[in-house]
């Protein structure tokens, strides 16, 4: 199999995955790492940290495809580790990076002074955050990857309140809830730290969810970011910020209500993705049209319809449309 410029000698991941499987290729996450390599070509980082390293396909597509030879350290503690990476190594003709096969928290603690880390756990990556924040240079990018999207969207309303310190609830509105949640639990790990984390790219693709943070010293930063946490107010199926937590209709979070992406930046990669979420509106919330409809017991008018007048579809959810709500609301309870 190919994936990039590089060849991949793994067999193919079949059926569900868990945690006590040996190292295999899973293509789904072919976008995933497109966009890393999309970041990583772009802000040149020179000292490179993959603490769960898995395959190691991440890396040696990093090494071949980024036009530059950076330092790259690789780690997993899967006991065939180190023979997967000189595999796949020698299969692309590519010099071997720096090989470690500890705990990941042991690795980042021990290394330390990351430009670029990229944390890829299978599952919650809540017991790696603070590891991975305090082995950040300052400015550097923290890229973090979810895959426990069923606590985060509100299907284990009680595991999203242990994990994460907050509650949702699932409604279309519950992807973008759900990595808002997320950021402000990062942010609140690095705070402790006075570190400031300030996404400058945040999705939802598949099975997970996606942040590539800048990481600021200072307690200044922090503050700012923090000044950000709120309530999600959800009623007659609109989301807004609500500062408090009263009131009609059900209240979320608290979670991150700032910007999720850094358009600057997302206009820099040369990635079709970037450009998909360039095209987005980055405003809060927004409307759910079918529940609206569904509500008025009225058929949905054509998106192009309520779009007119500057608002957005989102990645999020298809049904959901962000800016301009009180054009698009005027439009369904009229048509």
């Amino acid at each position: 199999m190919k994936e990039g410029n590089i060849i991949v000698p793994l067999p193919e991941h079949q059926g569900d995955v868990c945690k006590s499987m040996d190292v295999f290729y899973n293509p789904v996450m072919k976008h995933h790492r497109d966009v890393s390599v999309a970041v990583v070509k772009k802000v040149k980082p020179v000292r490179i940290g993959l603490p769960l390293s898995g395959s190691g396909i991440r890396a040696v597509r990093i090494m071949k495809e980024c036009g530059y030879a950076p330092e790259v350290y690789v780690n997993d503690k899967r006991s065939n580790f180190m023979d997967v990476v000189h595999h796949l190594f020698s299969a692309n003709d590519c010099d071997l990076p720096i090989i470690h096969n500890m705990d990941a928290n042991v690795f980042m603690q021990s290394v330390k002074h990351f430009d670029y880390l990229d944390l890829d756990p299978f599952g919650t990556p809540a017991p790696f955050i603070q590891a991975a924040i305090s082995s950040m240079r300052n400015g550097a990018i923290l890229a973090i990857t979810a895959t426990d999207t069923a606590a985060l969207t509100g299907t284990y309303p009680t595991v999203a309140r242990r994990k994460y310190w907050a509650k949702n609830i699932r409604t279309n509105h519950m992807h973008e809830l759900g990595i808002r949640i997320l950021i402000r639990y990062c942010q609140l790990q690095g705070a402790s730290l006075e570190r400031a984390l300030t996404p400058i790219m945040s999705y939802s693709k598949d099975h997970y969810y996606r942040i590539f943070f800048r990481v600021k010293y200072g307690k200044k930063a922090v503050d700012k970011l923090l000044d950000q946490h709120h309530y999600a107010q959800y009623h007659n199926h609109q989301l807004t910020i609500s500062r408090y937590n009263y009131g009609e209709g059900q209240f979320l979070g608290p979670l991150y209500t700032g910007l999720l992406q850094d358009k600057d930046f997302l206009q820099s990669l040369d990635n079709e993705w970037a450009k998909k979420l360039l095209s987005e509106n980055d405003v809060f919330g927004g409307v759910d049209v079918y529940a609206v409809c569904s509500s008025l017991h009225r058929n949905v008018p054509p998106f192009k319809n309520l779009l007119k007048m500057g608002g957005t579809q989102t990645h999020f959810s298809e049904r959901v449309i962000k800016g301009n709500v009180e054009y698009v609301l005027r439009e369904l309870t009229h048509s």
